[in-house]
């Protein structure tokens, strides 16, 4: 029973301060959520959601805040302050109030007014969640066998389900929300087992492992068209996971054709297609359309999305989706193999400044990097290496430092013997390299042609050592001449 206890307490207990209400009631299909933070560690709270939405809020100096908006059907959304967040379930007319101290965020989170009741259940189900984690930790649940690991799961979401169905009787929950909480819990196991075999390779530091054949037998039970749940963070990681599956073994079959796809895109194109097989409700199937060339973009904008968007297209009937689909790629096309390269100049560690510019007529390597990334330090070595292999050609190795610490950046540059253009950005990740070639993470490599024009803006790292020379050797001598 002690499992219960912490959620079930978060769930009951309210602070005794609460937001000054609106001014204006929310109308039929507004929603309000207002709310005082103690010891905040931002200026402003923000509300995120699905398609996109966005909506931010300043705090003022009593750390009060309101957001205010539209919708025409209840969502889950996040709400973020500082580092932290939250999952809030929000109905058109809600008028929402909550109350949170940073030092506890979590354990503080309380509610009040029209709609509390979907959302302290939310935050009492995050602490049962840790409680859950704490008596079950993630390396301790994969060194047990398939079935153990199975039957965990089903008594984990059987201590949800009790949960849910508690609070929907104390708070007189809509049954429909009940209902559609108690089948995420599904559709987590789902999710759960589903990475079962990586991660008892992982933690059991074996080479395989033995699965049933009928591991993954629940997702018979589970709808995967749900068009209801379609901002349920679980269900869409549950769908997102059934289509990567579907379109892993599609890309096995020795006849799969990739369209001529970089290696980057086509599984992204494998699970549009997965998702035209498996799914039939035609808003189900947008989203996931929607969602998945979003994710493409993301992770892999930088190359041609020509032909993927087409196949997008060819698939999604929401114009709204297409639309903003078109727009993302439009901000990323820049980047694209052929483009001029956006210039910068930075403070080098000698004292002048150097720009992109005054490298043309060179090929240009650009290594993005930090003197506090792991990743990026474990790259020295092997760029060292190129340097010495490459000495005597036509290209420049610049590397620029996204560092807040300037002496930090002197110090390992000295310390290591850095060569090539070693370069200081101006405002770290705010600086100009980092929003002209959208570097969210480092290390980032770029691969300029003597032209000045983009030939990868995200090259391989020098660890990938054949493909980077490979692709330099094209960019000095041409495809068909290989440096001697």
């Amino acid at each position: 029973m002690k499992l219960y206890t912490l959620a079930l307490l978060s769930v009951v207990l309210m602070w005794s301060c609460k937001p000054a209400a609106p001014e204006n009631p929310p109308t039929e299909n507004n929603i309000h959520l207002s709310g005082v933070i103690s010891n905040p560690t931002a200026e402003v709270v923000m509300l995120v959601g699905a398609n996109d939405f966005k909506l931010e809020a300043p705090l003022d100096s009593t750390g009060t805040f309101h957001l205010e908006f539209n919708a025409e059907e209840s969502g889950y959304y996040r709400f973020f302050h500082g580092g932290e967040r939250s999952e809030v379930y929000l109905m058109p007319g809600f008028d929402l109030s909550l109350t949170l101290n940073t030092e506890e965020f979590d354990e503080t989170i309380t509610f009040t007014g029209e709609g509390a009741g979907y959302n302290n259940y939310l935050a009492g189900l995050y602490l049962l969640n840790e409680e859950l984690d704490a008596a079950h930790p993630w390396d301790a649940r994969y060194l047990n066998d398939a079935e153990t690991f199975s039957n965990l799961m089903d008594s984990m979401k059987t201590v949800r389900t009790d949960f849910v169905k508690m609070s929907g009787l104390k708070h007189k929950l809509d049954e429909d929300f009940v209902n559609e909480q108690a089948l995420s819990f599904g559709y987590e196991k789902y999710i759960l087992l589903s990475d079962y075999e990586r991660g008892a390779i992982y933690y059991q530091e074996i080479d395989e492992v033995e699965i049933p054949e009928d591991f993954l037998a629940c997702a018979n039970e589970l709808p995967i068209d749900n068009e209801s749940m379609l901002t349920n963070s679980i269900y869409d990681r549950y769908v997102d996971v059934r289509l990567g599956l579907d379109a892993h073994e599609a890309m096995e079959a020795e006849d799969y054709d990739k369209g001529g796809l970089p290696e980057d895109l086509v599984f992204s194109s494998a699970k549009l297609a997965s998702a035209n097989k498996l799914l039939t409700a035609e808003k189900v199937k947008n989203h996931f359309f929607h969602a998945i060339m979003m994710k493409a973009i993301r992770y892999f904008g930088v190359n041609d999305l020509t032909a993927l968007e087409a196949q997008f297209k060819a698939l999604c009937t929401d114009q709204k989706c297409i639309t903003a689909v078109e727009e993302e790629i439009a901000a990323w096309k820049p980047l694209w193999e052929g483009n001029p390269a956006p210039t910068f100049a930075y403070e080098s560690i000698t004292g002048e400044t150097v720009s992109l510019e005054s490298l043309k007529g060179k090929v240009v390597y650009v290594d993005v990097w930090a003197t506090w990334c792991g990743p990026c330090k474990a790259e020295i070595p092997h760029l060292k290496d190129l340097e010495a292999d490459m000495h005597g050609q036509n290209i420049a190795f610049v590397s620029v430092s996204v560092d807040e610490d300037k002496e930090a950046w002197q110090t390992m540059v000295a310390e290591k013997s850095l060569g090539g253009i070693q370069l200081f950005s101006d405002k770290a990740w705010e600086s100009s390299i980092c929003v002209d070639y959208k570097i969210t993470g480092i290390p980032r490599f770029i691969l300029i042609d003597q032209a000045g024009n983009i030939v990868s803006a995200d090259a391989p790292r020098p660890s990938a050592s054949e493909e980077l020379m490979s692709l330099i050797e094209a960019t000095l001598y041409g495809d068909d001449v290989a440096m001697n």
